[in-house]
């Protein structure tokens, strides 16, 4: 083996050492940053915190951190993590109008059990219907009054703009039914906080949003039918239905512990046709997000998705690669074999794999 190859076969465990040695600076400087959207860079190994922001700098020097500001390019033969607060995720910025519709926590949701799809439901179409009803308004005041009759307008506004607002609400109620422990009632689910802005910890954050554009329901119906096609293509190459489910099924997949790390690495280093970077780059991909979890050693689609938008991956581009990553995760291993032996499960790989990481 050369030294090139070993460099890259030990890029997972050099992956592990170092979030391990970021984790507890890493989480000071996140708390210590707030609502700052500057972006701070700690080396690992040294505890070296640099940024570009005085504002950065002076927080973090309040928080009894050391961070060092600086113009220059950063020293390419050093490990430096990147951290930065989610000030710009779509909760910070559209908060008060989350709020308004009951799709985010606040003091008014508060006493009715949270961020309920109900409450968004509720919450998000008269917030919709007054936007629509004000929108009709003033076009009717702009238009001639031989154009358009008074006060006609702004009612159609009004039901369309609230049957509107309501949708976010439906879909997060229709996802929580579908997503429900068992036993648990349907009705129950729409009562309970939504998974993405009101969950419990272990819930996806806001910066998931983006789940709801219509486009990604596209991506999805892709991989069903890629996974289809593969059943009809080779019949034995079957993947597990409830693996299948986890990792391309109804949505809320996404959020289900369905991969299995180190089953899932030893598949990728044992095939023959991904090249040593790219099974470095996919191994330590899945070693990152499952030190995020605490190392359980099993990690869910939106884990990897997670760990790509911090990458600078756009979330289309996470939210497809943590679905294909989930799907070849939930092959049986005869499935996986095969695949290896045509190749297809390394193209799998180059195609959502760089993506992760912003390329």
């Amino acid at each position: 083996m050369n030294t090139e190859l070993m460099l890259w076969r030990s890029v997972p465990t050099e992956a592990i050492r170092l979030a391990e040695l970021a984790a507890p600076t890493y989480a000071k400087v996140a708390a210590a940053l707030g609502e700052d959207p500057s972006w701070v860079y700690l080396q690992p190994e040294t505890g070296r915190l640099v940024t570009k922001s005085v504002g950065a700098a002076t927080k973090l020097a309040a928080a009894g951190l050391d961070c060092v500001t600086q113009s220059r390019p950063l020293d390419p033969d050093e490990p430096w993590v990147p951290i930065k607060s989610a000030a710009w995720s779509t909760k910070s910025i559209f908060k008060p109008v989350l709020q308004a519709a009951n799709f985010a926590p606040s003091k008014l949701n508060a006493p009715f059990g949270g961020p309920t799809p109900l409450a968004g439901t509720i919450g998000g179409g008269l917030l919709g219907a007054g936007v629509g009803y004000l929108g009709g308004r003033i076009a009717e005041n702009l238009l001639p009054e031989d154009v358009i009759r008074r006060g006609r307008l702004r009612k159609v506004t009004a039901l369309l703009g609230g049957a509107m607002g309501a949708v976010p609400g439906v879909w997060l109620g229709t996802e929580a039914m579908r997503n429900r422990e068992p036993g648990t009632s349907a009705a129950g689910a729409w009562l309970k906080p939504n998974n993405l802005f009101g969950g419990e910890p272990d819930q996806p954050p806001a910066g998931m949003a983006g789940d709801l554009d219509p486009g990604n329901f596209k991506q999805g119906q892709f991989l069903r039918a890629a996974v289809d096609g593969l059943a009809k293509a080779a019949p034995e190459c079957e993947p597990e239905p409830d693996f299948v489910k986890a990792a391309i099924g109804e949505g809320g997949g996404l959020f289900m512990p369905s991969i299995p790390v180190d089953l899932f690495n030893r598949a990728v280093l044992v095939d023959p046709f991904a090249t040593p970077q790219l099974q470095a780059a996919t191994v330590g991909m899945t070693e990152a997000a499952n030190q995020s979890r605490g190392g359980l050693g099993i990690i869910s689609p939106y884990d990897l998705a997670r760990i790509g938008i911090g990458m600078g991956a756009g979330l289309s581009q996470a939210y497809l690669g943590g679905k294909v990553l989930g799907a070849l995760a939930g092959l049986t291993p005869q499935a996986q074999k095969r695949l290896q032996q045509t190749g297809a499960f390394a193209g799998a790989l180059k195609a959502v794999v760089p993506g992760l990481f912003g390329n």
